[in-house]
Formats: structure tokens, C-alpha cells, sequence
């Protein structure tokens, strides 16, 4: 386990570099990796990079997922289209790792249909990842004031969370 820079997920703004030298300066062990970024790079331009955070005692973590499933047919496609790159981007600079959560309510899908949404998406996701070596992990959001706070629950649980990753099976 290792100490994690998700400089999003504070509110921090930042680029990849950025980034990574934020983790450097506040004794980070770990910076998030951005597909985009590191899709456009060259291979000494990669090269030098991981050189720098190697230097630094810097690794990259586990990547968000970059496709939203949570929204529309059409918007899921969108992002499912450049998953390819962005998982080769991320496979070639040594990522192991993606993860997304899970949203605990829905206002419209039923427990059921939902369950069925996410089996589908996230399987032609997984497949995609496992393709460029990449683990995919969920992580379920418990509170009941959050899944409480729409019509439907939705998966808040451990058990509930496995049956989705038994579904999933890929």
C-alpha cells in the first residue's frame, strides 16, 4: 500500500507534472495517472518521465476509469470508443490498475435494472482492460444518506458489490 496523490479528488488543480511534483514535495509515494497525457507522449519523452519519478520515489497508482457508465447509452459509447487508447496509453507506461465507484441510488432504474445496466457496461469495460493487462476495481458507497437520497438504492454493500463482480465475470 502506498500514499496516494489524487490531486482531483482534493480539489486541486493540476496536469500530470504538476502532479507528480506535488507528490514529490509532500512525500507522496504515489501519483494518479492521466491516460490523456501519457497518450500523447513519445517513448523518450515516457521514458524521461518515469526516469524523473523514479527519482523521485514516485510510482503511479491505480487510474480512474475513464468511461462514464452512469449516464446514457450515447455517452457510455463515447467514452467506451477512446478506452482502447487510453488503456494502451496507460498499459505503456506500466499501469496495473483501474478502479471507479459505484452510485448507491438511481432516480429512474429499479434496483433490478440497474444491476443489469451496470453488468453490461462494466463487462464490455473490464474486457477492454484485461485486453492491456490493466485490474479493474469497484468500490461500493455505503451511507444511507446517500443511497437513501433518490428513489432507488442501489448497491451499498459488500455482498452486494460481489454479486455485481460475479456478474460481471471477466
Amino acid at each position: 500500500m502506498k500514499l496516494d496523490l489524487s490531486c482531483g479528488r482534493i480539489g486541486v488543480k493540476a496536469d500530470q507534472r504538476q502532479a507528480i511534483d506535488y507528490a514529490h514535495q509532500n512525500g507522496f509515494e504515489a501519483v494518479v495517472p492521466d491516460a490523456g497525457y501519457l497518450g500523447k507522449l513519445s517513448d523518450s519523452q515516457l521514458a524521461e518521465l518515469k526516469t524523473e519519478m523514479k527519482e523521485k520515489n514516485l510510482v503511479f497508482s491505480a487510474a480512474g476509469m475513464p468511461v462514464d457508465f452512469r449516464k446514457t447509452d450515447a455517452i457510455f459509447k463515447q467514452g467506451l470508443a477512446k478506452l482502447p487508447e487510453n488503456s494502451a496509453a496507460l498499459q505503456r507506461a506500466g499501469v496495473t490498475r483501474t478502479g471507479t465507484w459505484l452510485m448507491p441510488t438511481h432516480d429512474e432504474l429499479t434496483y433490478n435494472q440497474n444491476f443489469k445496466q451496470h453488468t453490461r457496461r462494466l463487462k464490455e469495460v473490464s474486457r477492454i482492460l484485461a485486453d492491456h493487462g490493466l485490474r479493474f476495481g469497484l468500490e461500493y458507497v455505503g451511507p444511507k444518506t446517500l443511497w437513501s437520497s433518490k428513489m432507488f438504492p442501489f448497491i451499498h454493500s459488500l455482498p452486494e458489490a460481489r454479486e455485481l463482480i460475479a456478474a460481471i465475470d471477466v
